[in-house]
Order: structure tokens, then sequence, then C-alpha cells
């Protein structure tokens, strides 16, 4: 099953994907979520169109895409040590605009710097995905 969600924040126009105001950092965000990695679930997408000057407040998607930099999405330098936990299959692709710069991404629960990494989307996720549990692939 994929579910398209489109989160519009700003005023009643809508804002093309990928664009800015002139001057602005607006962002565009498809985000994939993939909840068993390889499983036989299908992956589900949502796109977050935020445009510059953004919307709302900070229960919005656009609200949480604000508190994110392009930053947020680089990998994990090779020499970090990290912790060798497995937080489940989870992958998240993020791809589009963020702050007005081209961004994309695929975020794990590998290891205990992916999982860092990835959580610090979960706010996000929470909003586009009521449902989604992290690592709930692992169950019995």
């Amino acid at each position: 099953m994929t579910l398209a969600l489109l989160a519009g924040c700003g005023d009643d126009e809508p804002a093309d994907p990928g664009t800015t105001v002139p001057g602005g950092k607006g962002s565009s965000l498809e985000l994939t979520l993939d909840a068993d990695g390889p499983g036989s679930e299908d992956a589900r997408s949502a796109t977050v169109d935020c445009p510059d000057p953004p919307g709302p407040g900070p229960d919005e998607p656009c609200g949480v895409v604000l508190l994110k930099s392009p930053e947020d999405l680089d990998p994990v330098p090779a020499e970090v040590p990290c912790t060798e936990i497995y937080g489940g299959p989870d992958t998240l692709r993020v791809t589009g605009m963020l702050e007005g710069e081209p961004v994309e991404a695929t975020l794990t629960r590998e290891n205990g710097c992916e999982i860092e990494r990835y959580d610090t989307w979960l706010d996000l996720l929470h909003r586009l995905f009521p449902d989604y549990e992290p690592g709930e692939a692992l169950a019995p």
C-alpha cells in the first residue's frame, strides 16, 4: 500500500515542489518510509511542501521541517565509533529541497549512530504516519 500525503504549509496558494520564493529557502521533501526494509510490507510515501516564509506552527509538518537542516542528512563519518546495536530493518529515504538546498539520503537503524540519525526524523514521521513505530518489524 502506498500512502500519498500532501502537507501544505503557509497560505492557500500551493507551492511548486522544489521551488522557493525569490531570496527564500523553502523546502519540498519526499519521504519514503519502509518499516520492514526489504520485507513484505509496502513502503509509504509522503510529500511535505513548505514555502518560504513557512506556515503555521510547530505541530504542523512544516513546523518540524523548519527545525531540520541539510546537515541532518549528512552520513556518519567513517571514523566515528558506533555501538553495534540493531534497531530494525526500517529505512527512510529523504529527497528534495531542504532550506533551498537539494538533499538525497537514506537513513537506517542498522547501528547506534544510524539509529540516532534516523530518530531525528521521528517527530515528522509520526505526524505523517501516525501508526508508525520504529523497530516494530522486530516484534515477535
